[in-house]
């Protein structure tokens, strides 16, 4: 007599999961189970009277997994942030379970906007506190970032996303500054009472460069704490990092050596304090001792579009 296997309703499951891993949730039968655990289908119906059961358990495993990449991402220093990018993880990794969260919406199953819904509960509260914004603007900042977010992670797992991690992070870098910025700065943004045709006019007729100037240029070389990860190679936009980095000396304070190596070391991920301090001095945009013992902020640093021009 042939020896009878016996399964657990867990072990069952997992081997759906696997199937589902390799080949997507079409390829999920009976026959496919029985073929990962190496038995008959009979322990499969065994454990599952139909296989809309064992779909469902299946789709319980991989929300569990899902939930494990959101909570990693929420121990991050900005949780909101990291929740962001172990979303994009989660589709880089797993990209049939992804599909089959986000991408497969049958009647009576969870889709993307009830996972939206549900994650906004754990970023509310330190969107509120770190960036000083209401319940209403946290809510439409997140709204907002998970469509971008979302977006990216559809891209990824239809095989379309040319962009590295590091560009992601750009991406939602710039984007979480110009949400944040909007929420800050437009009276009525977040009901959508205000004047758009205006607010474009204004932009598209001031000619001049400023701050958001300046990040549009840097951006691509930003992280999510605002950090420069390399040094542009492109004069423009080597330029404008060298404006911004000497916008993070104090005014009138004088700076040791290494005391400017560890200021620009902790706004830089790169580690070359040397090249960034001779840049810096060279452009003029400090000042030094002869004996380069003691670097300042220069009195008057230029406008970035004047700095610019000057050196282009």
């Amino acid at each position: 007599m042939a020896p009878k296997f016996k399964f657990t309703r867990a072990e069952i499951t997992d081997a759906a999961l696997q199937v589902v891993r390799r080949n997507g949730i079409g390829a999920l039968t009976a026959r496919a189970i029985a073929d990962e655990l190496g038995v008959s289908t009979q322990p499969v119906f065994t454990c599952f009277s139909t296989m809309t059961e064992a779909r469902g358990a299946v789709r319980s495993a991989a929300e569990s997994i899902y939930d494990g990449y959101v909570e990693e991402g929420l121990r991050a220093e900005i949780p909101f942030y990291g929740f962001g990018m172990q979303y994009i993880r989660f589709a880089r990794e797993e990209p049939e379970l992804y599909r089959l969260l986000f991408l497969t919406h049958d009647a009576g199953e969870k889709g993307a906007m009830d996972a939206m819904r549900h994650s906004l509960d754990y970023v509310k509260e330190p969107l509120e506190r770190i960036y000083h914004i209401s319940e209403a603007e946290a809510e439409r900042y997140f709204r907002d970032l998970w469509i971008v977010v979302y977006g990216i992670a559809a891209l990824i797992v239809t095989g379309d996303c040319p962009y590295s991690d590091a560009e992601i992070s750009a991406i939602l870098t710039g984007f979480s500054l110009s949400i944040c910025k909007a929420i800050k700065e437009i009276p009525g943004f977040v009901s959508g009472d205000f004047d758009r045709d205006r607010l474009f006019t204004e932009m598209i007729g001031d000619a001049k460069m400023d701050d958001s100037s300046l990040l549009r240029l840097i951006q691509p070389f930003l992280n999510g704490k605002m950090q420069l990860t390399a040094f542009p190679a492109k004069n423009r936009k080597k330029l404008a990092a060298l404006w911004y980095l000497a916008g993070k000396l104090e005014p009138d304070r004088r700076y040791s050596e290494a005391e400017l190596n560890d200021l620009l070391d902790a706004w830089s991920t790169f580690h070359d304090p040397a090249t960034l301090r001779r840049e810096l001095y060279n452009k003029k945009l400090v000042e030094r001792t002869d004996n380069g013992a003691e670097y300042w902020r220069c009195e008057s640093i230029p406008a970035l579009d004047e700095f610019t021009a000057k050196y282009i």
